[in-house]
């Protein structure tokens, strides 16, 4: 409703509001997970069902809400061919998560083993953790989506890593939150 009501000199082309709608839309969806998971963690609510609840419903919240941000972004961008930029993104999106999930997350458990066993230099797995990280936004960056959500699925899969160090994820939660 606000991308209709806003006036045409505030919009760099006003044939398209009905995209900068629903990018308006799609952003305010977003919550700010940091803060929440901080606020939580302050209340000591991390551990209890209502905390779970409330992270594990914003996680959903956000996941799908970059990945709507993500597809409108790249529709934004494509002036010619609409649909099947569009067709192509959706395609190639859902492809990333699909690898993501089922080869990389295998590939980076495997790696912090490596890692682990054979390292012999201070901050090695936070190097790796920041080389996926940035790996995976310049993946999504070049499907036509926005390189936060290869931030964001790094994130997810790093999270899950059964043996990382947690002084490491200590300084990068520091750096984050």
């Amino acid at each position: 409703m606000l991308g209709q009501l806003v006036p045409a000199d505030f919009l760099t082309n006003p044939n398209e509001r009905l995209i900068f709608s629903a990018f308006l839309a799609t952003a305010m969806s977003i919550s700010a997970m940091p803060v929440i998971a901080k606020i939580l963690h302050d209340l000591d609510l991390t551990k209890r069902n209502l905390g779970v609840v409330i992270l594990s419903a914003g996680v959903a919240d956000d996941t799908i809400g970059w990945i709507v941000l993500s597809l409108i972004a790249g529709i934004a961008s494509a002036h010619a061919n609409f649909m099947q930029k569009f067709m192509t993104t959706l395609g190639l999106t859902a492809a990333f998560i699909v690898a993501a999930f089922y080869l990389l997350f295998p590939l980076v458990k495997w790696l912090f083993r490596v890692v682990e066993r054979h390292a012999q230099t201070a901050n090695v797995e936070l190097v790796l953790i920041v080389g996926i990280c940035l790996v995976l936004s310049a993946i999504t960056e070049y499907i036509g989506i926005h390189a936060v959500f290869g931030a964001f699925v790094a994130g997810c899969i790093l999270r899950q890593v059964p043996n990382l160090d947690p002084a490491i994820v200590h300084r990068l939660e520091g750096t984050a939150v």
